[in-house]
């Protein structure tokens, strides 16, 4: 991997991918991971925390049967 900034994109409709996604986001914000790979990456960077959840959390991953 370079140094380069990376992103990941797919497809809103693909709803388990936005719940396992989603989850991943509210568990660092809940644990307070999300500091970490924020001081690596953006040091220096304006904001003062992670930015707001723009859909519910799922706090139920993986999806039952």
């Amino acid at each position: 991997m370079s140094q380069d900034a990376h992103a990941i994109a797919f497809r809103k409709d693909d709803t388990d991918f936005v719940r396992f996604a989603n989850h991943v986001l509210e568990s660092l914000r809940r644990n307070g991971r999300w500091a970490e790979p924020h001081r690596e990456w953006l040091d220096g960077h304006p904001d003062k925390g992670p930015p707001p959840a723009l859909y519910g959390s799922n706090l139920t991953w993986p999806p039952g049967p």
